[in-house]
This record gives structure tokens, sequence and C-alpha cells, in this order.
């Protein structure tokens, strides 16, 4: 009896300290998890911006996927964000574009740059939310070929990536008659810094017009059809009652008729020379008129 005493004695004690242990691990058991994210499926590799944390990209991953996939189930398999200097990683094996500011490898992997000169000028915040949307798109619909310029706007617009330098880009291309048509986008990777750039905001506007026009559960619409018929302009098809032709020359005539106006207030150039036509037709018409009055009066003095 004195035997089982001790036993459940030493029980005790070990219990109630081993109680102790976990009261004072619990703090910094807390502030671990809190600085890692909890159990986000998300881990970061590399020297992230401050502003970013697993956390706060498992938010943005959650939030695209209702946005862009609402009637499935989240797909929470483990991703990796790898934040790299120099525009290289140790073993950089990926054969990103030079002018690209980071890429989603497969749907478990994305690269991002942390420094360098890139096409759009983006942020590294900006550059992985980016990405995060080509994750969510290629997740979702993974029996989709979806086409490049429908992933890269979506992504851009996702990301707010918006700038004025595009809107001149595309202004130049209306009136040097270089738009791209949609489906060369595909190869993307392979264009020089300028062309990309077009390329990107050629996409941005196709998306925006879906979105202006038919509001943004369109999108999800879109691919959900689309992976229903095993096709994505069967997709827009059956959602827009438009076929591929039908839409790319859609998109054609909105740039065009957006974009011309700006061309001629954002280039200077012709700006004066717009400037300096208007004056020489207003001099021109004047004199005539001053002439006319002229001679109407010499014409009744006589």
């Amino acid at each position: 009896m004195k035997g089982e005493n001790s036993v459940n004695s030493s029980l005790f004690v070990c219990t109630r300290g081993l109680a102790l242990v976990l009261l004072l691990l619990l703090p910094a058991l807390y502030a671990q998890e809190k600085h890692s994210g909890g159990s986000s499926f998300i881990q970061i590799q590399g020297f992230a911006p401050e502003a970013i944390s697993a956390q706060s990209l498992q938010s943005t991953y959650t939030r695209l996927w209702r946005l862009l996939a609402p009637q499935t189930q989240i797909d929470r398999s483990k991703l990796i964000v790898r934040f790299c200097s120099g525009g290289l990683c140790e073993e950089d094996e990926y054969r990103l574009p030079e002018w690209g500011g980071g890429g989603a490898i497969g749907t478990d992997l994305i690269v991002v740059y942390t420094d360098g000169q890139f096409a759009l000028n983006l942020s590294s915040a900006q550059v992985t939310r980016h990405e995060l949307s080509h994750i969510v798109l290629s997740r979702a619909y993974p029996d989709l070929a979806i086409p490049r310029w429908f992933h890269e706007g979506v992504a851009m617009t996702t990301a707010g990536q918006v700038r004025f330098g595009q809107q001149i880009s595309l202004a130049l291309a209306v009136f040097g008659n270089s738009l791209l048509p949609l489906d060369t986008i595909e190869t993307v990777n392979t264009f020089s810094q300028q062309k990309a750039a077009l390329a990107y905001s050629q996409s941005q506007v196709a998306v925006g017009f879906l979105i202006e026009e038919y509001g943004m559960d369109v999108l999800p619409a879109i691919l959900t059809e689309a992976s229903r018929a095993g096709n994505f302009w069967k997709g827009v098809d059956e959602v827009l009652a438009v076929n591929e032709g039908e839409f790319s020359r859609l998109i054609q005539k909105r740039i065009s008729r957006r974009y011309r106006l700006i061309y001629l207030f954002a280039n200077s150039y012709l700006l004066w020379v717009g400037i300096v036509v208007l004056f020489l037709i207003g001099y021109v018409i004047n004199r005539i008129r001053t002439g006319r009055k002229r001679r109407m009066m010499e014409s009744e003095e006589e």
C-alpha cells in the first residue's frame, strides 16, 4: 500500500511538473505559431518583404479561390513561395524571362525576385499576389487549358496592377497598328520586355472588359462552363454567346476606341503639333474672313 501511494505521489508530481512546463511554453508556442502563419499550408523561403507573411498569403489565396472557383473545395496542398535576390535563386532552373519579376512553377512553387528591373515595375508584394492567382487557376481547373491572356489578365486585375505607362503602351500600339492578337500572347515568355508589357496590358483590358460588362461573377461562370465542355472558348460561347474570333475583334475595337484619345494627350510632340496646326488653321480662316469683309466694304464704297 505504501509502495502504491509512493507511485501515485510520483505520478502526481510528474503530471504537475509537465503541466507547469506546458504553461510556461504556451506563450512561446503561440507566438511562434502567430509569426509563422499558424498551420498555413504556404511556406516562405528566402527573405520575404516585411509586409508578407505565410498567414497573409494564405488569406489572399483563400480570397482568390472563393472569387475564381466558389463552387469548388479549396485546395490546401503545400505551396512554397521562394524569394530570391539578384534576379537569381541558388539553383535557378526555372528559365524565367529576364524581364519577369517572378513566376508560378507548376502548382506548388512560386518564385519571386526581390530586386531588378522588370517589365511592369511591380513590387514584390504585387508579383506574389499575381503569381498566387496563377496557382489558384491552375489548381481549381487542372484539366482546362486556360489561354495565357486570361491567366495574365486575371492575375493583373486581382493584384491591382494598373499603371499609366500601360495605357501609353496601348495607345502607341493603337496608332502604330501593332496590337497583338490574343492567341499570340500564349508565348509571352519569349517576348521582349516592351512587347511583353503590351501583351500584359492587352490581357488586362480583355479581362477588365468582361468584369465591367458582366460583373466579377462572369469569370467563374466562364471557367465552370469551359470545364464542363472541356474547352475554354466553348465556355465563353455558352456564357456570352460569342466565339473566339468575335471576342478578339470586340477587344481590339474596345482598345482602339478607349486609347486613341489618350495617345493624343500623352504624346507631347503631337499635342504641340496639334496646337500649331489649329493656330495656323485659325489664322488662315481669320485672314480669309478679313479679306472678304474688306472686299465687301470696297464694293459698297464703289
